[in-house]
Formats: C-alpha cells, sequence, structure tokens
C-alpha cells in the first residue's frame, strides 16, 4: 500500500497534477485507514469495507457533502491509478448513490466582520502573541476586501505576484482554478500590510515555529487560528465566508459579475451558480429593471394598465 501511494504522488507531481497537496492527505488518511485495519497490500482492500469507512468514520456535516465527494474522487483516482498499472483487477471503490447537494452560501454581515477583526485582539489562547495578532489582523483585512481563499491568501507573495504596495493592487493566481486575478484594496490596508513583520523575502504571511526554523504559512495552521478568532467572537463559521461576502457585497450592489469573477480567479458562469440566486438585492434590481420597462409601456409598478384619465373606462398602453 504504502510503495503504491508513494508512486502515485510522485508520478502526479511529475505530471505537474495542480492540488496535490489534498491528494497526499486523502492517501496518507487512506493509508492510516489500512494501518489499523491490518491492511498491507492493494489486492486485501474490500469494497463493502472501504463503504462502512466513508459512512461511518468520516465526519462530514451532510451525508451527502460536496466536500466527501471531492475527497472520494481523489481516491477514485488513486484506485484507477492501480487499475491502469495492474496493480488490482479492479477499483474496490463503492460508487455514491444520491445527488450531491451544494451547500447554501453564509455570508457574513459588517458587523459580524467586524466582530472578528476585534476578537483578534481578545483571543486568549496559549501561543497567541503579538506578532500572530499582527499577522492574523491583517490575514483578516485582505480576504475581506479582495475576496481571496485562505489558501491563496498565506500564500501571498511580496514580489510581482502578490501586493503591489505602490498602487494599492493585490495580484494573485488562484490555486483552485488556475486563473490570475487583480483586485484593489484601500490604501490604508496597504498601510497595515507594511506592518508585518519580514520574516522572509517573498511571503508576507510566514511562520516561525518555536524552535527557531522557519514554516511557510499553511491552510491547516492559519485554520486553526481562525477558529480560535471565530469562538472569540462568538460566530459559528469559516474564513471562507469572508470569500463570499465579497461576492455578495459587490454582486448585490450591481458590480458585473464578470468583474466580480475576474477580482476573484473565478468564471462569471462559477460566480453566478454560487452567488446569483442567493442575493436578494440582485433580483431587485431585476425586479427593478422589470418595473422601468412596464413603465415605458405605459403600465403600473405591478404591470397593470394605467388608466387615461381623459378617456373614461379606457386603458393606455405604449
Amino acid at each position: 500500500m504504502e510503495k503504491a501511494i508513494d508512486e502515485w504522488i510522485a508520478e502526479r507531481e511529475r505530471d505537474g497534477i495542480r492540488n496535490n497537496t489534498k491528494a497526499k492527505y486523502l492517501s496518507a488518511k487512506l493509508l492510516g485507514w489500512c494501518q489499523r485495519n491490518g491492511i498491507e497490500f492493494l489486492h486485501q482492500i474490500q469494497k463493502q469495507a472501504l463503504r462502512k469507512w466513508r459512512t461511518e468514520e468520516w465526519a462530514y456535516r451532510a451525508g451527502n457533502s460536496a466536500s466527501l465527494k471531492v475527497h472520494w474522487s481523489v481516491l477514485n483516482s488513486f484506485f484507477n491509478w492501480c487499475v491502469d498499472g495492474d496493480l488490482l483487477e479492479s477499483n474496490p471503490c463503492p460508487k455514491r448513490k444520491g445527488k450531491i447537494t451544494k451547500p447554501d452560501v453564509v455570508s457574513l454581515t459588517p458587523q459580524e466582520m467586524d466582530a472578528l477583526e476585534a476578537a483578534v485582539e481578545k483571543v486568549q489562547t496559549p501561543g497567541w502573541t503579538d506578532e500572530r495578532r499582527l499577522k492574523m489582523g491583517v490575514l483578516i483585512l485582505i480576504m475581506r476586501w479582495t475576496g481571496m481563499a485562505i489558501c491563496d491568501a498565506v500564500h501571498l507573495e511580496r514580489t510581482a505576484h502578490g501586493i503591489h504596495l505602490e498602487d494599492n493592487t493585490v495580484h494573485g493566481k488562484r490555486r483552485k482554478t488556475g486563473k490570475r486575478f487583480s483586485v484593489s484594496i484601500p490604501e490604508w490596508l496597504v498601510s497595515r500590510v507594511k506592518m508585518l513583520p519580514l520574516t522572509h523575502p517573498r511571503y508576507f504571511f510566514w511562520h516561525r515555529r518555536k524552535d527557531g526554523t522557519e514554516l511557510r504559512g499553511t491552510v491547516q495552521l492559519f485554520g486553526g487560528w481562525f477558529s480560535d478568532v471565530f469562538k472569540m467572537a462568538g460566530i459559528e463559521g469559516h474564513s471562507h465566508q469572508l470569500r463570499h461576502s465579497f461576492a455578495t457585497y459587490h454582486l448585490s450592489r450591481g458590480v458585473p459579475v464578470e468583474r466580480v469573477a475576474e477580482w476573484m480567479g473565478d468564471s462569471p458562469a462559477e460566480v453566478l451558480r454560487t452567488y446569483g440566486h442567493w442575493i436578494p438585492a440582485r433580483q431587485e434590481l431585476s425586479d427593478q429593471a422589470m418595473r422601468d420597462s412596464w413603465a415605458r409601456m405605459g403600465l403600473d409598478a405591478r404591470g397593470n394598465p394605467i388608466i387615461d384619465a381623459t378617456a373614461p373606462n379606457k386603458t393606455s398602453i405604449q
């Protein structure tokens, strides 16, 4: 098992396949499960055992979680690779039944985002030094004002691919889609970014271990710190809600979907699919456009014909 996983990961890296971090994480999870169950060789894995592992041991908010679909597809690709390489006769992954539903987008209110920023200074969890508070405070602000996902924000560079401190612009490449993005940020936020300690010449959010060695910022590390901040603020949520809030705020105020997608490093179709139906204010803009069109036709705000006062019992429709 261990040899097959190592060869699979190495081949993915040689082929330049993105998101190899998830593949390493899930293959390690699979290997741990095999070790707990005394499985040393690929042929020992049974479909029913995998089904039981998936349904009884994996903790998801819902049985049809979109994350479960993604994670299982990664493991499925590993077993397909094994079949293609004649390491297995067939793929032991059980097929999923039922439709995967995407969870509703939950946006943060401006008051909740302010509460998160304030909570950074109040967290009492051991290890929360002044440097960590500074980093987390700036990270929250960057994610709030750019809509960056945490995996992109914590790898923000000081180079040409990161923040241009001269023109108040953040440039990056969305790790999930591979699309480049560019979004302006307030001048005062640039001033806050400049306050970050120079712990690495390339990256803004570089963490140093207790023993003094350097550790590049990771989603798991900063994600744990985000949990502390959300708990302190009394908000049940996660860091990706800052991205949701960025999208819904601008879309609800009439910013074109294409522009928001450009800022976020996503396709217009994906932005519209994720956020378009959720935003009441966007529907109000659509409704107002229809009312304006009705008015040009001589109808009132409810679409009813306007009575012509000069001609009794006669309506006027242009």
